[in-house]
């Protein structure tokens, strides 16, 4: 009995107080999460002011640059959610995240599917991918 009281105890007094902090990878605390975000097929979510504007940027850069829906698209370094948001297919594996782990899936891909998709990532310059190499 006193085990069922305490675990109770315990798990209201978390959600109780973890509504108030800023949740784990969210910019601010779920309060603030007041601004409506579309990820076509996966729904409507409410995100901070910050998370908007940085999804409103993404979108319009991949406008200006000419990334289209269903286009290949290599994410490097951990980041689905972009294909995701830009609606884009990943080629290989949705979540490249380290040379040793990426190369394998690159060498077995065409080189020309390979020279057609989008690249994006937040660490590795395109020079030291060898499908990129001279190509």
């Amino acid at each position: 009995m006193l085990v069922c009281v305490l675990f109770i105890t315990i798990t209201t007094l978390q959600v109780l107080t973890n509504g108030f902090r800023t949740p784990y990878r969210l910019y601010r605390p779920l309060q603030e999460q007041l601004e409506a975000i579309t990820i076509s097929p996966i729904g409507t979510f409410r995100v901070d002011r910050e998370t908007r504007n940085s999804f409103v940027r993404l979108i319009q850069v991949a406008d200006s640059c000419g990334i289209h829906q269903r286009e290949g698209f290599l994410g490097l370094y951990n980041i689905p959610s972009v294909a995701l948001i830009l609606q884009v297919v990943p080629l290989g594996f949705p979540i490249l995240q380290d040379r040793l782990s990426t190369e394998p899936i690159l060498d077995h891909m065409a080189a020309e599917t390979l020279r057609s998709a989008v690249v994006e990532s937040t660490a590795i310059p395109e020079a030291t991918i060898p499908a990129f190499r001279n190509n």
